[in-house]
């Protein structure tokens, strides 16, 4: 049982490092199209690009957020690979960032009233899904098959 549970979460590491790896290049790829975005309205406007980001909705906090979770989903990925105790914290760590996201994400609803600002029901599915493998980590570093 613990064999085929720890080839399971390598599996899913193997997804994560992925899915982490492509959602870091993705923050990387939006942040720099922002700025070009911003520098082309600032150059077409005779504006100073500094004016300019005073007056964009951005969020980039949010955007480092995510950046911060895709290094740690990728992080965690390459520790369930290698069937790490490092799992165990990074795991816990990951769910940690996804919790304070919410909480972030909420706040932000009930102030703006937008629902486009609501946790999308794909991340609360991804929140579960990461609960679960946390709980088998945390299974597997008792009995010992970790580490």
């Amino acid at each position: 049982m613990e064999t085929v549970l720890v080839w399971l979460l390598r599996a899913i590491g193997l997804l994560w490092i992925a899915g982490g790896a492509f959602g870091v290049h993705s923050a990387w790829f939006s942040w720099r199209l922002g700025r070009m975005t911003n520098d082309l309205e600032a150059a077409t406007r005779n504006l100073d690009p500094e004016a300019l980001q005073d007056e964009t909705p951005d969020d980039t906090a949010r955007d480092l957020w995510l950046l911060a979770g895709a290094g740690l989903t990728f992080l965690t990925g390459c520790a369930l690979v290698a069937a790490s105790r490092l799992a165990l914290p990074l795991c816990l760590l990951l769910l940690v960032h996804q919790l304070f996201y919410f909480a972030r994400q909420a706040r932000r609803t009930r102030r703006s009233g937008d629902e486009a600002d609501a946790v999308a029901p794909a991340t609360r599915n991804a929140a579960l899904f990461a609960l679960f493998v946390t709980a088998c980590v945390v299974f597997l570093t008792v009995s010992g098959a970790y580490g």
